[in-house]
């Protein structure tokens, strides 16, 4: 049964969740044509967040963003080491209710944990449901499932400073029709699970 979130709750209400997204670029000052990165999660070790705001910062592209959503331990660390850096932004802890905005707002989602615990990262799927791309360590649980061999997806060694900043370039001249990455992603909903559990019962001697 493949691990899934409710794919309905993050697809419905594109067209008017799209303007919201819009909305909340404006505010930031980020351009539609901009490259997106973003962060989801609790701002803290074991997810590396450092890690992904030092590679973003050696891109040097102008012209593309990282928004970190969430709150945590580190989140004052992480806003006086990047405190120089404009087009990195801090919007703290969001609700469950606007992260299909936020999503939307976003490119890639990046996930650079080194763990222990992160056994699966269902923020994958969510970011998926939306359209964006991702980017996550090897030790993500969901990268050989989810992600591998996509190309709308890549995993990085996650000591590897490098590895992730090239990825992050490559995601910067490669697009994917967020429509593809949605239609892939239905094949992990919460209907797949009920039909592959339903099967296995019935195979019940």
């Amino acid at each position: 049964a493949p691990h899934a979130v409710d794919n309905d709750y993050f697809m419905r209400d594109d067209e008017e969740r799209r303007k919201q997204a819009a909305g909340k670029r404006e505010e930031l000052e980020i351009a539609p044509e901009s490259t997106v990165f973003i962060f989801v999660g609790k701002l803290e070790n074991k997810k590396q967040p450092e890690i992904l705001g030092r590679a973003f910062r050696s891109l040097g592209a102008e012209d593309s963003h990282l928004i970190y959503i969430g709150s945590g331990g580190s989140e004052r660390a992480l806003k006086t080491e990047f405190h120089d850096c404009p087009n990195i932004h801090f919007v703290g802890f969001q609700n469950q209710t606007s992260m299909p905005i936020w999503y939307r707002v976003a490119d890639v989602l990046c996930l650079p944990s080194k763990g222990p615990g992160e056994t699966w990262g269902l923020a994958v799927n969510e970011a998926m449901a939306c359209g964006c791309a991702a980017i996550v360590s090897d030790r993500v649980g969901c990268g050989e499932d989810l992600v591998c061999g996509e190309v709308f997806g890549e995993i990085f060694p996650h000591d590897s400073l490098i590895s992730l900043t090239r990825l992050m370039e490559k995601m910067l001249d490669t697009r994917t029709e967020k429509t593809q990455i949605k239609q892939y992603i239905e094949n992990w909903s919460l209907a797949r699970i009920f039909e592959a559990v339903h099967h296995q019962l019935n195979a019940l001697p």
